[in-house]
């Protein structure tokens, strides 16, 4: 089916200073841990199944309850084509573009859902 991969947002970006500002985000609102995503390597068939003509991109396939990626809309089935205008292509383009964030940045992913896409921004 394809390389499964879980991005834990910490650990995607700890190298960068955006990961203290997701933290102190997460304990204002309570929580102990920043959203996990699970997601797949999209293939041919799942991309046909979701009327995608071409197999790119990240398949989200869980996203942990009450987290920032489910309030800003993130759903189940979603197909993350992009992070920051930069395309993803296959799931790890998805990590490699979360690295690269600083602080001062917004996340704005833009997905594939119901055979058109659209754009999630994260709220600080």
């Amino acid at each position: 089916i394809g390389a499964l991969g879980t991005l834990r947002l910490l650990d995607a970006i700890r190298d960068t200073e955006i990961a203290a500002k997701l933290k102190k985000v997460a304990e204002a609102k309570g929580e102990k841990e920043i959203d996990t995503i699970t997601f797949l390597e999209l293939v041919k068939e799942k991309a046909k199944e979701l009327g995608l003509r071409r197999a790119l991109g990240a398949l989200v396939i869980h996203i942990r309850a009450r987290g920032a990626a489910l309030q800003m809309g993130l759903r189940n089935d979603d197909v993350i084509i992009g992070v920051n205008k930069n395309p993803v292509r296959k799931a790890e383009d998805l990590v490699k573009h979360l690295k690269g964030l600083t602080a001062e940045d917004t996340v704005t992913f833009k997905i594939w859902r119901e055979g058109k896409t659209m754009d999630l921004k994260a709220k600080s």
